[in-house]
């Protein structure tokens, strides 16, 4: 599947930035901006034969990793106008809690935002998805991986641990020259 290594790239920037074990008090959050354009052309490449149509969504994935398990929280940021990390209270699903089945539970929106995608351009324009290559990035307002201060994180319904959404607030973000702080240290 073409999302695996999207997946990849985001399972191993959090595992190489963001050891376990880590400060309780800080996450790593990135804003990570999905689309597709078909810009309408037969496949001669030089006849316009309909529309342009675009595929956008863009996500804040929140990580967090005090211990050998990782949190992976999420939220869909895609109608929310200029959005940021830092400044209020928000609720975020929490799509993994675990040791290793993080980087495949974690990164399920990937592929329903993929299937999303495809769908949306057989229904609209009725050519497939597949045959349209997506750009993933960094969102360029402020999403590139980054570290913050965790201000709060708590479960929004104690009875229901794996369904419930998280309340997270995210505070200052914190900088690279100061972040070996609350890292683990060598024994």
């Amino acid at each position: 599947m073409e999302s695996n290594n999207y997946e990849w790239f985001i399972t191993q920037t959090v595992e190489s930035m963001l050891p376990c074990g880590h400060d309780r008090n800080i996450c790593l959050g990135m804003k990570v901006k999905m689309e597709w354009t078909d810009h309408g052309y037969d496949k001669d490449g030089n006849t316009k034969i309909r529309d342009t149509h675009s595929f956008i969504r863009e996500y804040l994935l929140i990580f967090h990793r005090p211990s050998n398990y990782t949190k992976v929280l999420m939220r869909d940021i895609s109608k929310e106008q200029h959005f940021w990390i830092d400044r209020n209270e928000m609720e975020l699903e929490q799509l993994s809690d675990h040791d290793s089945c993080w980087r495949h539970d974690g990164m399920k929106w990937m592929f329903k935002t993929f299937m999303e995608a495809w769908e949306y351009f057989r229904a609209t324009v009725d050519i497939e998805g597949r045959d349209i290559d997506p750009m993933v990035h960094w969102d360029i307002f402020g999403g590139s991986p980054a570290y913050y201060h965790l201000e709060k994180l708590e479960i929004k319904d104690r009875e229901d641990r794996w369904n419930s959404p998280y309340l997270v607030k995210i505070g200052k973000k914190i900088g690279m020259h100061e972040i070996s702080e609350y890292m683990p240290k060598p024994t």
